[in-house]
């Protein structure tokens, strides 16, 4: 891994990529709506754009973490979400095609209907969101390349990177004291940024392809992820309420047993997939 591209770099797992990428490699982030110092703009949806970014990067590798996240934003405007997770991976793929450069695809648990969690790499999908089905129309545009990677992951959580993860939500309402409605009956294996960026880093730079689930070992619900969490950081975790995922009102389905096996990724890297004690400490500095 010479010269890569990180596209969606304004976001936690891209930020977190490219601190660990650029400690050994040359590398250039882009932001699509969240201007970042050192990050160049990039709108996926422009093929011309695409294009011309990377002929003139000329990157070996393509990390692609730009995505519409917002699960309800998908299932409430389904058009807006295919031009990017659909539309958007498809110029960055036949984009990288002319370069020669590998393409890497941060994909998510939601290509799942969340039945029979924890699933595994050849597990049939069956997304039950616009979210779940656009990703996974991003996985066949990307695995149709030789070489390329799919990287699967699930709860993602950071401090320092962004506002809008679950662990930075849940620090932001226990310091000003307010309650915060936590679901306690969606299940999956939390991993943080920085060790899912070390962990996509390193199987990236053994050449592997196909898809690779990287997630922690440890299954548990949004809940309990919040109650642990609180407690690591020395935060008052009382305030913090469980809910069922029937009670909110939301515009898309959730999965509610879902996660991910990482027997595979187990076997070909030994990157330590942090517990999620280890991994939420990691962060009590940005308290």
């Amino acid at each position: 891994m010479e010269n890569a591209l990180v596209i969606g770099a304004s976001g936690q797992v891209g930020a977190a990529l490219m601190k660990r990428l650029s400690e050994k490699n040359d590398v250039v982030g882009t932001y699509s709506s969240s201007k970042k110092k050192g990050l160049v703009h990039l709108d996926i949806t422009d093929a011309n754009e695409v294009s011309k970014l990377i002929e003139k990067v000329n990157p070996s590798i393509i990390f692609l973490c730009s995505a519409t996240i917002s699960i309800d934003f998908c299932e409430k405007n389904p058009e807006a979400a295919r031009k990017i997770n659909v539309d958007g991976t498809k110029n960055v793929v036949e984009a990288a095609k002319k370069s020669g450069a590998k393409v890497v695809y941060l994909s998510t648990e939601y290509v799942f209907d969340g039945k029979r969690g924890p699933y595994s790499e050849t597990d049939k999908p069956n997304p039950m969101n616009t979210y779940g089905k656009t990703k996974l129309e991003g996985e066949k545009i990307v695995l149709s390349v030789e070489n390329s990677l799919v990287v699967r992951s699930t709860l993602i959580f950071s401090l320092g990177y962004d506002t809008k993860n679950l662990l930075a939500v849940i620090v932001k309402s226990l310091k000003a004291g307010e309650e915060i409605k936590i679901v306690g009956d969606q299940v999956t294996n939390p991993i943080s940024a920085d060790n899912l960026a070390e962990a996509i880093a390193d199987i990236a730079s053994k050449n592997k392809s196909g898809i690779y689930n990287i997630a922690s070992n440890e299954r548990m619900s949004r809940y309990e992820f919040a109650i642990k969490a609180a407690k690591i950081l020395g935060l008052n975790s009382s305030s913090i309420k469980p809910i069922k995922t029937t009670e909110f009102r939301q515009n898309a389905k959730r999965p509610l047993s879902c996660g991910l096996k990482i027997d595979k990724f187990l076997k070909d890297s030994k990157i330590k997939l942090l517990t999620v004690e280890q991994a939420v400490a990691f962060y009590k500095t940005n308290i």
